[in-house]
Order: structure tokens, then C-alpha cells, then sequence
């Protein structure tokens, strides 16, 4: 499935009032302060299931893995602790 990254990004930015550019860069920085400080071992765990070219995901590869779980797990808690 190919997801139309700006068109999520136009639709959130018309939600919140700002540019596609402007979420798109918020949604880096909140991936990257997570991969800086992780919470737990747990969440470093998570994170290291995401793919990624680099060593911390870009949103573009955060939306594909989110998306790739929610469709294999659409029936189960994957995300619910």
C-alpha cells in the first residue's frame, strides 16, 4: 500500500493551523527526542524494530512501520499495554 505522506500532512496541517512543512517537521523532532531519550527498555525494544536508512527514522518511515503493524495486527492490541 502506498501512503500519500503529504496528503497526511496537508490534512493535519489544516487541522492545526500551520504549513505540511511545519508537521512534518514537528513529527521529526518528536521521533527524534524519543530516539534520544528513550523512556524505558521497552521503548528502546520498539524502537529498534523500525526500519530506517539512518539511525533514527524519518516520518515518512515511522508512518510505513505504524502502518505495516496496524494492518498485520488490525485484529489485536499491538499497540496497548
Amino acid at each position: 500500500m502506498k501512503i500519500d505522506y503529504q496528503a497526511i500532512y496537508e490534512k493535519l496541517a489544516k487541522q492545526n493551523g500551520v504549513t505540511p512543512q511545519q508537521v512534518r517537521e514537528d513529527m521529526a523532532q518528536a521521533i527524534r527526542q524519543a530516539y534520544e531519550n528513550p523512556k524505558d527498555e521497552e521503548t528502546k525494544w520498539f524502537q529498534k524494530q523500525v526500519p530506517c536508512k539512518g539511525q533514527i527514522p524519518t516520518p515518512e518511515e515511522m508512518m510505513d512501520f505504524v502502518s505495516q503493524c496496524c494492518s498485520e495486527n488490525e485484529n489485536q492490541s499491538f499497540f496497548v499495554s
